[in-house]
């Protein structure tokens, strides 16, 4: 395979559009790159049907010049097998042929060809179609990401909805949350739901991003609510839940990571299930840390979970924080991961400061720890103190 691009004042306003080209007639290809080669497209040359298969799928060109008589396959069946295959799917493909009757042009369209181009080439007719194909091409590449856009948009604004307006007063208790996506939909989760003066706490991880995870926690955002309308037992809650999502996601793939927990102001117990989630850590008065390890697999996994519960007693100053794993895993220039060494340090440091503070702090050790690189994944956090 070869390639030549044009250079100069027609090369830049075309915008070196990349065109593949198939054909074993060396008369046909010489006769191309001259056509071609003066209208700034960056040019790639192939010979057989399998070449420009590979070349298809490892190029991604924008255009695909395809001789119907190939040594090894015809241009029929290889247009058929790419437009089989999602990545390349939508290449547009000019067959170049010498047939001009009819059935043989209906063959290639039902082959899944965008136009065809007779030989002998005609010079007018040659780039008028290329660049009309190409401009159709890019002005349908514009058309998709403007409506991806909106779609993000629409599920961002979604998602934002679904997050707690504000922390809820609850006697003896500070609160505190923080959520930053790592891209424009993210797939973490945090809730607060107050039930006979309890509060309950939800904070969660879907696999993946995007779209799909966003739709996957916000239902499983709604089936916990419906669910503490049955039951207030942690490890009953977990698992009926858990049965909801396999019986929803069924062949998906996707699951959830989930620690749920139950505060009582009364007893000033912490009730905490952990389902495959980060371990959440308490950060006791005298700086003493313990962490609440995971009973059970993430939701959506497995049946049935054999989720147990933990309990927490809180004294005064004692600090709980819950985290999703965007947090310890945000790394640095030199892939090393903040961890949850860092994140116990950070907690410990901020005795006699507000909650506020101290996730403001948190998040601000983060990012000056990945610097530049940004979050690969999502993060977020959920801060409680008893007072």
């Amino acid at each position: 395979m070869d390639a030549i691009e044009a250079t100069g004042p027609r090369a830049e306003r075309a915008s070196a559009a990349r065109v593949l080209i198939a054909d074993d007639d060396p008369v046909a290809l010489r006769l191309l790159r001259l056509l071609l080669g003066h209208e700034g497209y960056q040019l790639e040359f192939v010979e057989t049907g399998e070449a420009v298969l590979n070349a298809a799928r490892e190029l991604r060109p924008d255009l695909l010049l395809l001789d119907v008589n190939l040594p090894d396959m015809d241009g029929f069946e290889i247009c058929r097998t790419l437009r089989g295959e999602p990545e390349v799917a939508e290449l547009p493909i000019i067959m170049l042929t010498a047939l001009t009757d009819r059935a043989a042009r209906l063959q290639g369209i039902e082959a899944g060809a965008d136009d065809f181009i007779s030989k002998p080439f005609d010079q007018v007719e040659l780039a008028a179609r290329v660049r009309t194909v190409l401009r159709l091409n890019r002005y349908r590449r514009v058309q998709e990401a403007y409506e991806l856009q909106q779609q993000m948009e629409m599920a961002s604004a979604i998602q934002q909805q679904l997050l707690p307006r504000g922390v809820p007063g609850i006697r003896g208790l500070e609160v505190a949350a923080r959520y930053r996506p790592a891209a424009q939909v993210g797939g973490d989760l945090y809730d607060f739901i107050v039930r006979d003066g309890r509060l309950y706490t939800v904070t969660a991880d879907v696999s993946g991003h995007g779209v799909a995870s966003a739709i996957f926690m916000s239902n499983a955002r709604s089936a916990v609510r419906t669910l503490l309308d049955v039951t207030s037992d942690l490890p009953s809650l977990a698992e009926s839940l858990n049965a909801r999502i396999v019986d929803d996601s069924g062949d998906s793939g996707m699951f959830v990571s989930v620690v749920i927990a139950c505060y009582d102001p009364g007893s000033r117990c912490l009730g905490i299930v952990n389902c495959g989630h980060p371990e959440p850590v308490v950060v006791r008065r005298a700086n003493r840390v313990e962490t609440i390890k995971a009973s059970a697999a993430p939701i959506g996994l497995m049946q049935p979970l054999g989720a147990m519960r933990s309990e927490v007693r809180l004294e005064p100053g004692d600090t709980v924080c819950f985290y999703t794993d965007g947090l310890v895993e945000a790394a640095n220039a030199g892939r090393e991961m903040f961890g949850q060494p860092r994140l116990e340090w950070t907690l410990r440091s901020a005795f006699g400061r507000s909650l506020d503070d101290v996730a403001d702090a948190l998040i601000a050790e983060v990012e000056g720890f990945h610097g530049d690189r940004g979050l690969e994944d999502d993060l977020t956090l959920v801060l409680m103190r008893q007072v």
